[in-house]
C-alpha cells in the first residue's frame, strides 16, 4: 500500500514536476483530468484502430458516447464539436504515422496501480508496434500538457512505469499533442523513460513523506 491511500494523478505529477515544494492542499484529490470528452474520444479512437482503422466506425462511436453521455444536450453538443476537432487531428497523424495496432490499454475510470509501493491513477493510450518493439501511444489534448510545458516529461515517465506494470517492457511512449495540431507528437525511448524511473521513485517518497506528516 502507498503511504496514504488515494493515488497520485496525471495532474498531481506535472504539479509535483514542476516544484516538489509545492503546497499540498490541492493534490491527491482523485480529480485529475478525468472528464467525458478525453473518455469520447479514446473510445472513437479504440473503435477505429480495433476495425482496422475504420473512420466511419470512429464517428459512430463518438455519436453513441455522446449520445449516452450525462449533461445537457447543448453542453454535450458543444464538447462532442471540439471533440471532432482533435480527432481530425488524430486521423491526420495516423494516417503519417501507420503503425500496427496491438491493444487499447485506456480503460473507464482510470485504473489504480500500484508501483513500488506508490498508488498512481494515469490514463494508458494505445499498444502500438513498431521496429523496436511494442510502445503506447497517448492523445493528449489538455492545455496544461502542451509539449512545451514543464512537467510533461514525469508524467510520461509516471505512464511508462504502470504501462510495464501491466503490458511488460515498451520500446517507448508516444505523445500525440492533438491540441497542437498536426506537427505535435513527440517521442521518448523506454530507455531514456526508465533511467528516470529513480528520479520519479524518489519525487514520489518525498512527496508521501510530506503528506504523512501534515496534520489530519
Amino acid at each position: 500500500m502507498s503511504a496514504v491511500g488515494s493515488p497520485f494523478t496525471q495532474s498531481d505529477i506535472r504539479a509535483l514536476a514542476q516544484d516538489p515544494n509545492r503546497d499540498l492542499a490541492s493534490l491527491r484529490s482523485g480529480s485529475g483530468f478525468s472528464y467525458p470528452q478525453r473518455n469520447w474520444m479514446y473510445s472513437a479512437a479504440a473503435a477505429y484502430y480495433e476495425q482496422g482503422r475504420d473512420r466511419e466506425a470512429l464517428w459512430a462511436r463518438l455519436d453513441d458516447e455522446v449520445a449516452r453521455g450525462q449533461g445537457p444536450t447543448s453542453w454535450k453538443l458543444s464538447r462532442s464539436e471540439e471533440v471532432r476537432l482533435r480527432l481530425e487531428t488524430f486521423l491526420e497523424l495516423d494516417r503519417r504515422a501507420v503503425a500496427p495496432f496491438l491493444v487499447s490499454a485506456k480503460t473507464s475510470p482510470d485504473a489504480v496501480m500500484s508501483w513500488r509501493d506508490h498508488l498512481i491513477r494515469v490514463p494508458l493510450g494505445f499498444i502500438m508496434q513498431s521496429p523496436e518493439g511494442p510502445f503506447m501511444r497517448l492523445l493528449w489534448t489538455e492545455r496544461v500538457l502542451l509539449s512545451g510545458r514543464r512537467g510533461v516529461t514525469m508524467v510520461v515517465v509516471a505512464t511508462l512505469a504502470v504501462a510495464e506494470l501491466a503490458y511488460g517492457k515498451l520500446a517507448g511512449i508516444e505523445t500525440w499533442h492533438l491540441r497542437e495540431g498536426h506537427g505535435a507528437p513527440r517521442s521518448y525511448s523506454g530507455l531514456d523513460l526508465r533511467a528516470l524511473l529513480p528520479r520519479f521513485d524518489r519525487l514520489l517518497s518525498q512527496i508521501e513523506a510530506r503528506l504523512q506528516g501534515s496534520p489530519g
